[in-house]
Formats: C-alpha cells, structure tokens, sequence
C-alpha cells in the first residue's frame, strides 16, 4: 500500500490501487482493466459515507493499477479517522470493484 498516514490538508499524496480478481481455483491474479473507460477510487470515511474519485492508469493498465494524486483538500478536510479505499472501473457491458478495501490514517493538521 503507497499510503499509510496523511494529513487532512495534505495535497499531492498519490494512492495506487491494484486491481485484482479470484479465478475458478481461487487464486488472486492481476485484472488487466487497459479497455476500460471509467477509471475510479472510492473512498469510505470514518462515517460510512463514500466519495468517488476520477484517477488515471499508472502505466498502460495491463498491470491493473490506478493511481490518484490528491489535487487539493477537500476530500479529507477535517475528517480525520481510519479510512479506506478501493478501486473500480466500468466499460460498456462491464463492471469490476475490487473485493477488499484498504486502511490508512487520516490525521487532522491540528493535532
């Protein structure tokens, strides 16, 4: 995971997400998402609430990661807690969230 701890105010911090899916045997591999068009983070705050972020490949998408840099503060802003993340991508007649979301810290500049 590229984010353990952030502050509210932080800007530029970049989350990566892997996307990846259980085959028929149960096994994890890497979910090539390069034909999708819909590129997404989903964030959940410490209230339950979930805010959708756009963000881009980190390569070409054949490696299944999605990368978001925070271009300003509104997301986090005074909300501190233990959040979490995911990723999701959509194309026509497709739809793929991965399963498991991702802690991290969101501290509040004034502590």
């Amino acid at each position: 995971m590229t984010v353990n701890t952030i502050r509210d105010t932080d800007v530029g911090t970049t989350f990566k997400v892997t996307m990846q899916k259980l085959n028929e045997n149960d096994i994890i591999s890497i979910f090539d998402i390069s034909t999708y068009t819909t590129l997404e983070i989903q964030f959940l705050s410490p209230t339950n609430v979930v805010t959708t972020e756009t963000c881009f490949f980190d390569t070409d998408g054949t490696d299944g990661v999605l990368t978001f840099t925070t271009p300003n503060t509104d997301v986090f802003l005074g909300k501190g807690g233990t959040w979490h993340y995911r990723g999701h991508v959509n194309k026509t007649g497709a739809d793929f969230t991965n399963y498991n979301w991702l802690p991290f810290i969101v501290k509040l500049s004034a502590e």
